[in-house]
């Protein structure tokens, strides 16, 4: 089997990782897809090849633009007219149009993908009367650790859909519908109505391309990456250039943060104390630092954060913009931890719940406050970045250390009103990585090992009815062949339970006996 070559071009931030794909693509001519995470940052990099002139045709091709048509079917007659007219093109494409595509028609270009889609979803469908809705068109792939890999027909992929499927089938339904399909618990299929499900994008899927490549700081360490590799590991190889460039300058930053007692989330700044906590955020920056930059935050943040922060608002997830490269103020009060609608994932892969956190929030922080000035590698001026909690700091001041900054201090700013909120960290699944994670699996041994004992203790009781016993000592060492002596503590519930079966009731829980 001929594995995909995956070239990954990876570097410390500010590298210049992009700068390398686009001088790849005007060095070597031929046809490329260039996609890039956002409308914005596609616009940028269109505009910037276009500013060098070094490929003869460049055009960008997404929802931004008003055109006719849905943009898969403009991007396949655009590949038409290029292949006979263009011997050297680059289109400028966004993440969505890759993951939610097949690109098989495709063969002899190559794709460009800036940083690594974050295409890692997953959930539980209670589908109950729509079982069959649904379900209807999945074909079975694979399976792995008791999870079967499902793909949508064509045909079913274009048939419309009930308007009364909940939110979270229409989630599903719309992570089926792409080429990678999703993962199901077969185990919570047979019910027939509420299952498990996870989902994830690969470049394997890719295959049809001469040539991928990929840029991102981090690649290996990336949620989509680490799925690819316990699901596809001989699927791929893995060919890594280094780009990164050292400091020449060292700036002074300073990471303020307001809990050292709580973390945020969405959830909680909706609630009555999260609320006071974003008004006393909130107050602080536009008094200590009015003339801020740049900032972002979750959306229901965002809303109250309008109209009284200063700078310019960004999407939280602004991945390789450059245009805030003179920017030395902002904040990010975010979060995006691990959720319990995240278990499929790690009950499946060596995929922790700390590596969610890490790779969804703490990466987010990381792109964030790198849109600034300490991208430049010869800035030493001063840089100071709000972030909401100290968990959050300090990682990202680790972060800095690691990736040449001598300069990065924590300061806590909180507030009496943020420092007196109760609600503790180690009380949060968000917070828990492997400890939650541990929690969970023993509860589930736990609930194990009750139904096996129950079984058990069933099984023996009703033997000694049968054999007309009234406990079990009447059994002799013949008819007990077998048993092993980590059972007799289950001997007393055996006794108890023969005189409630023999009434023809159901067997109790073995704590009510």
């Amino acid at each position: 089997m001929t594995k995909t070559v995956l070239n990954v071009i990876k570097g410390n931030q500010g590298s210049g990782k992009t700068d390398r794909l686009r001088e790849i693509a005007s060095q070597k001519p031929g046809r490329y897809l260039f996609a890039c995470p956002t409308i914005e940052l596609a616009e940028e990099q269109e505009a910037r090849a276009k500013e060098e002139k070094l490929i003869p045709y460049i055009r960008g091709l997404h929802s931004g633009r008003k055109t006719k048509g849905g943009v898969f079917d403009q991007l396949i007659a655009l590949k038409d007219e290029i292949n006979a007219s263009h011997a050297h093109a680059v289109v400028f494409i966004t993440h969505e149009t890759l993951v939610a595509n097949r690109f098989d028609d495709f063969k002899g270009w190559s794709v460009m993908i800036d940083e690594a889609p974050s295409t890692l979803h997953s959930g539980q469908v209670q589908a109950g009367a729509t079982f069959d809705m649904v379900m209807e068109g999945l074909v079975a792939g694979g399976s792995n650790n008791g999870w079967t890999h499902y793909t949508m027909s064509g045909v079913a992929a274009n048939k419309p859909r009930h308007n009364d499927l909940s939110a979270d089938a229409a989630k599903f339904l719309k992570e089926a519908e792409r080429p990678t399909g999703v993962f199901i618990d077969d185990a919570a299929l047979k019910a027939h109505n509420a299952f498990r499900w996870f989902s994830f994008w690969s470049p394997t899927y890719l295959s049809a391309f001469n040539d991928i490549y990929i840029s991102a700081s981090n690649y290996t360490g990336s949620l989509g990456y680490r799925a690819m590799a316990h699901f596809f590991p001989d699927k791929f190889d893995l060919v890594e250039t280094d780009v990164s460039r050292p400091r020449i300058g060292q700036p002074s930053i300073e990471i303020r943060y307001f809990s050292d007692s709580h973390t945020g989330s969405t959830s909680f700044w909706d609630k009555k104390d999260g609320s006071k906590a974003i008004v006393e955020v909130t107050d602080y920056i536009v008094k200590h630092t009015p003339d801020l930059e740049f900032w972002s935050a979750n959306s229901n943040v965002e809303k109250r954060f309008r109209g009284r922060l200063g700078g310019e608002y960004i999407s939280p997830l602004a991945m390789g913009l450059n245009k805030f490269r003179d920017k030395t103020k902002c904040a990010f009060i975010f979060s995006a931890k691990y959720t319990p609608g995240d278990s499929p994932i790690i009950d499946v892969t060596d995929i922790t719940a700390g590596d969610i956190t890490e790779a969804r929030e703490t990466e987010a922080i990381r792109q964030f406050i790198m849109r600034g000035a300490i991208r430049n590698s010869d800035y030493t001026g001063p840089y100071l970045i709000y972030l909401y909690e100290k968990p959050q700091a300090e990682a990202i001041q680790r972060h800095l250390t690691n990736s040449g900054y001598t300069n990065a201090v924590v300061t806590n700013v909180g507030t009496p009103v943020i420092s007196a909120i109760t609600r503790k960290m180690a009380t949060l699944v968000e917070k828990s990585d492997e400890e939650i994670l541990a929690k969970r699996k023993n509860a589930s041994a736990a609930r194990s090992k009750r139904n096996d004992d129950k079984k058990f203790v069933e099984k023996w009781a009703r033997k000694a009815i049968t054999s007309g016993y009234g406990q079990f000592a009447n059994f002799t060492g013949v008819e007990l062949k077998g048993w092993q002596t980590k059972r007799d503590e289950l001997i007393p519930y055996i006794d108890k339970a023969i005189p409630i079966l023999r009434t023809g009731s159901k067997m109790p829980r073995l704590k009510d006996l």
